[in-house]
Parts: structure tokens; C-alpha cells; sequence
């Protein structure tokens, strides 16, 4: 086996994040979905490494929380502050267009809102409330 340059080195470690965030962007994503995947992709990669001793059910909660606190974190003024008039208050929201999306795919491959519940970390009526209504029974 050859040894490997930092060049090629790189370029595997690149290309392989690319197609993470490829498939975390979904079918014909626009620039900004790219971006948020590989920022996803990327947040992921510091704490898989750093607690891959932690018991994976607590890391998962943790990582989780974190995403969920980044992603719900209005855009403006630091945090502590009121948001911008016009801007949403009130309890954050529990899935994000991406999770509500991968779960009206994955129940339309047939899985249930269990199932669907436990892969995203949330409950099932949560679930519930983001699946077409006509397709609602587990």
C-alpha cells in the first residue's frame, strides 16, 4: 500500500464529508440546505469523536438537544433577548422542516410513529402532528 500524501488524505476526509451532507440535504437541495447540511454534518463529527466513550443513548440526547437549540435559536441579537418584532416566541418547536420531512418519508416507506419517534428524538404525538392527516393510525 502507498503511503498516503496529506493531499490525498484531505481530499478522502472531503469527499466523504460531501456525500454525508448529501444525503443529510436530501433530493435537490438548494445552496442554503447544502450549507446547513455540512454545518450538521460537521457539528456532528467534534462529539462522536470526542465522548465515543459516553453511553450512546446519552450522547444521542445530547447531541439532540444541541441541534435542536441551534436550529430553534432565532436569528438576530444575541441570546437573552427579546427576538425581533415579528419574530417567534414562545416554546421552541420540536422538529425542523428537515426532521418533518424525513418523517413523512420514512411513513411512506411504512414506518410507524413509533419507530419514527425513536429515530428522531421526539415523541410520537409530535409526530402525529406533522403526518398527513388521512395516514394518522398506528
Amino acid at each position: 500500500m502507498a503511503p498516503t500524501t496529506p493531499d490525498a488524505a484531505f481530499a478522502r476526509l472531503r469527499d466523504a464529508m460531501l456525500r454525508a451532507s448529501t444525503l443529510v440535504a436530501g433530493a435537490d437541495p438548494g445552496f442554503a440546505e447544502r450549507v446547513r447540511a455540512a454545518q450538521a454534518v460537521a457539528m456532528l463529527s467534534d462529539p462522536v469523536a470526542l465522548f465515543a466513550d459516553a453511553p450512546v443513548p446519552a450522547l444521542r440526547a445530547a447531541v439532540l438537544d444541541g441541534v435542536r437549540r441551534l436550529l430553534d435559536e432565532p436569528a438576530g441579537p444575541a441570546s437573552g433577548t427579546l427576538p425581533a418584532p415579528g419574530g417567534r416566541r414562545g416554546r421552541p418547536v420540536a422538529m425542523s422542516p428537515a426532521m418533518i420531512e424525513a418523517a413523512r418519508r420514512m411513513h411512506a416507506a411504512g414506518s410507524g410513529a413509533t419507530a419514527i419517534a425513536a429515530r428522531l428524538g421526539v415523541s410520537r404525538a409530535t409526530v402525529y402532528r406533522h403526518l398527513p392527516q388521512e395516514e394518522d393510525g398506528e
